[in-house]
């Protein structure tokens, strides 16, 4: 049985929604047809379906299904061949479940999803082609399934003898596209990158909860606060590429100045991800840090403080970015935009404030 208690569902579900909200105020700003529209409520549909699922027929069946919407709207050989490998992972994982070749397939399903180490390359070969509504709901929705689907494995069969391969995997994730995010220039490839540093340290933090026997918790509360962070980093440069008509991240150069309130949702989510004290991927960071300590081997601990570390430059280079330089965009946000984007800062300056607040949320 593969199951979430009734708070972990109500969590999940609501990070599918917001997802939703977020890909469709992005597609509206693209001006892009309805019927993607359409396509987005079936990937919430489908992320929710697979978190609620139990069997192996139904969480495999919603697993497909989900894969299918996104390929439908991305309209790209490469994600359909990206997704494909997906599938055809976790098929066989589940045809031979019960075996440990059958376990490494779904594991490996996954990492796929959220394009981990060694499916990392994926990014800068597909994410330049697409547009960036199809790129920031792909990135979202596939990590919300890739880790609840490793959700799902932790908590059924606790795979501790492969803790230390989570924990590889994540590190050599983090440092790898931290330090590609640094030279890349189109905000597409970055906002990829970026996706793959926070998958990292979900999966480093999962590595370390299985060494500890913490199970899932940890790594939720890194995913929990990723989910609230992202979107609003995606909608707040989405807005930017749509008006600048440009996907050089030279197009940030100075939108504080002219675009005082987007300047503060970007500055916001990426001083987060930096891990600056006071918001709430610090939060996320410092426990992951904490129980490091708490394994008793100096080179975890090592790990974790170079993968802290890392996430820290790419992200501040985007905050930078928005403060330096002269910008000539004038732009104008819709108040829904205000609304969703006031909100999320608001969460990750109070989740940053409390951290008893990220164990209640997380733990139920």
């Amino acid at each position: 049985m593969e199951s979430f208690s009734f708070g972990r569902l109500i969590l999940l579900s609501t990070i599918a929604v917001l997802f939703g909200l977020v890909s469709c105020m992005l597609l509206k700003l693209a001006d892009k047809p309805k019927k993607d529209y359409i396509y987005v409520g079936g990937a919430v549909i489908s992320s929710i379906m697979f978190a609620i699922s139990i069997t192996p027929i139904t969480i495999l069946a919603s697993f497909l299904i989900f894969l299918s919407i996104m390929c439908i709207m991305s309209k790209n050989k490469s994600v359909v061949l990206m997704y494909s490998v997906s599938a055809v992972l976790l098929t066989a994982g589940y045809i031979l479940t019960g075996t440990q070749l059958g376990l490494v397939f779904k594991i490996f399903a996954y990492l796929s999803m959220i394009v981990a180490m060694p499916f990392h390359f994926w990014i800068p070969r597909i994410w330049g082609k697409l547009d960036y509504a199809t790129v920031a709901a792909n990135n979202i929705f596939s990590t919300l399934v890739g880790t609840t689907g490793i959700l799902k494995i932790i908590m059924v069969y606790p795979p501790v003898e492969m803790a230390t391969i989570f924990t590889g995997i994540g590190f050599i994730s983090v440092v790898y596209a931290a330090f590609s995010a640094i030279s890349e220039q189109n905000i597409k490839k970055l906002i990829g990158y970026f996706d793959i540093t926070q998958v990292g340290l979900i999966l480093l933090d999962f590595g370390i909860g299985l060494m500890l026997v913490e199970i899932d918790t940890i790594g939720v509360i890194q995913f929990m606060n990723y989910a609230i962070a992202m979107p609003l980093l995606l909608l707040s440069i989405g807005w930017v590429v749509s008006k600048g008509k440009s996907e050089n991240i030279s197009i940030l150069n100075g939108i504080a100045k002219t675009a005082p309130l987007l300047g503060i949702f970007i500055a916001i989510s990426a001083l987060s991800f930096a891990g600056v004290p006071g918001l709430n991927i610090f939060i996320s960071e410092w426990i992951t840090y904490m129980l490091a300590m708490q394994v008793g081997n100096p080179f975890v601990v090592a790990i974790v403080a170079v993968a802290v570390i890392s996430c820290f430059i790419p992200f501040f280079k985007v905050f930078y970015t928005t403060f330096v330089g002269v910008s000539k965009l004038k732009i104008k946000i819709s108040l829904p935009t205000k609304i969703l984007g006031i909100a999320l800062t608001i969460l990750c300056i109070i989740l940053g404030l409390l951290p008893r607040l990220n164990l209640m949320i997380a733990g139920a």
